[in-house]
């Protein structure tokens, strides 16, 4: 299955995506729909494949099968994330010499039941084929209301220490971790509240000295004052996250909103995890 897909492969008997108003549309893997437009237009009309579709850029869903008119900006290109899809990301780096940060970032947009199998190797050798590698399965059950990370298989570790549950349409909810509160003093789990432009901040650190290591301890310690950029930080929260749009996907977007999504940072165990929501 390759990486950029006509909406013919997904969406095979929807008349509307052999349309020629969306020939242009595409799916960016499984969870993502990208809309090129020209850079010349202001508005433009766009169709929705079945499902529900996130705003990357402001977390509002749009129900699938149908029309739309949406305005257009210079700044932003029109992405979609669908419902149920968990997407992992690390930090940025430059060459495949360069380690990210310790830290893996789950964006996990609430919908059906899905899962997806998360793999490293070290990239350089066959010790794969002996199996050298890591490979963990994350579900997202919606009748059970849960996210789960099961036991990795492979002898290889995992390059990152930490994970960070980012999660979209989730609102108010109380999270819970193998039946502990989130937030309660098990030195495993923390929920805070991040404004948006400082996890994306803490996804897309360069290793520059000093200066960036200190901006990403602030970080990873909840201050969530990464740059200034939105103000006065947010406290981490001890209960429940207060639900809110906007998280902007490293590489793909280039502004932010600064609303609040609920977050969860936990140890990378190789243990089950099982989080409620």
């Amino acid at each position: 299955m390759p990486v950029v897909r006509s909406l013919a492969i997904g969406y095979t008997h929807d008349e509307q995506v052999y349309h020629p108003t969306y020939e242009n549309e595409f799916l960016f893997g499984s969870a993502f729909l990208v809309m090129p437009q020209e850079s010349t237009s202001l508005f433009s009309k766009v169709y929705f494949p079945g499902g529900q579709w996130y705003d990357l850029y402001t977390d509002s869903v749009e129900a699938g099968g149908k029309e739309k008119l949406i305005a257009l900006s210079m700044a932003t290109l029109p992405v979609y994330v669908k419902a149920g899809s968990i997407i992992p990301m690390q930090s940025l780096v430059q060459s495949t010499g360069e380690r990210p940060t310790d830290t893996l970032t789950l964006h996990i947009y609430k919908g059906p039941d899905n899962s997806f199998d998360y793999y490293e190797d070290d990239g350089e050798t066959y010790a794969y084929e002996k199996g050298g590698y890591y490979q963990r399965t994350i579900r997202l059950d919606a009748g059970a209301g849960t996210i789960t990370l099961e036991p990795p298989t492979g002898s290889a570790k995992s390059k990152f220490r930490h994970i960070r549950l980012a999660l979209h349409g989730f609102g108010k909810t109380t999270l819970r971790l193998n039946d502990l509160e989130a937030g309660a003093d098990s030195g495993k789990i923390r929920t805070d509240n991040a404004p948006v432009n400082d996890i994306r901040r803490a996804n897309d650190i360069r290793r520059r000295g000093d200066e960036t290591q200190a901006e990403y301890a602030q970080v990873r310690e909840g201050s969530a004052r990464a740059g200034k950029t939105q103000g006065e930080a947010e406290k981490p929260q001890t209960v429940s996250g207060q639900g809110g749009p906007a998280e902007l996907a490293d590489g793909l977007a280039g502004t932010s909103c600064g609303n609040i999504i609920p977050t969860l940072v936990l140890d990378n165990s190789p243990d089950k995890i099982v989080i409620n929501y």
